[in-house]
């Protein structure tokens, strides 16, 4: 169920997301742990980035 939460996490991001917000791994971590409650994302972004989930990284210009 974490990895479901954090693949919809994902894909709203890249959808909704402002252009200015650098979406990266690590603001994913941070987010799945504090927002999400998962107990261990650095796991389901690996199986995701293995699966071949990208996860999209902008940069503020």
């Amino acid at each position: 169920m974490e990895l479901v939460s954090v693949l919809k996490t994902i894909g709203l991001l890249t959808l909704f997301g402002n252009i200015a917000r650098k979406i990266d791994t690590e603001f994913l971590r941070g987010y799945a742990k504090l927002s999400l409650n998962v107990k261990n994302p650095e796991s389901i972004l690996q199986t995701l980035q293995k699966q071949k989930i990208s996860i999209r990284q902008t940069e503020k210009t």
